[in-house]
């Protein structure tokens, strides 16, 4: 697969990790994730904590059908897996654009 797909996905994903309106939900599961004992829970290091998160789950996801691709047919399908991993982080990203555009003045 090229190493040029990486930079894509991954401005897709931190979109997604920013302005997903799913990530209210990570955001309020911050109780089975955060570890409250050792470092004080102030909202901003849990929103921040939870994009991440929210990122990197995008992340991955949106490689697993590129990684059944290349799985299929082999090395020779490294382009084609490259786009189907970006089609599938895009996929992903839909519901932050209303979001992202709200925050540009749109």
């Amino acid at each position: 697969m090229d190493r040029n797909v990486l930079v894509p996905v991954m401005a897709l994903s931190i979109l997604n990790g920013i302005f997903s309106p799913f990530m209210l939900i990570v955001y309020l599961a911050n109780w089975f994730w955060y570890p409250g004992t050792f470092l004080p829970a102030s909202p901003e290091i849990i929103a921040m904590l939870s994009s991440i998160i929210f990122a990197t789950l995008t992340l991955m996801v949106s490689g697993v059908p590129a990684a059944l691709y290349e799985r299929a047919k082999g090395p020779e399908g490294g382009t084609v897996a490259g786009l189907i991993w970006i089609a599938a982080a895009a996929v992903l990203t839909l519901p932050a654009i209303p979001n992202a555009l709200n925050a540009l003045g749109f």
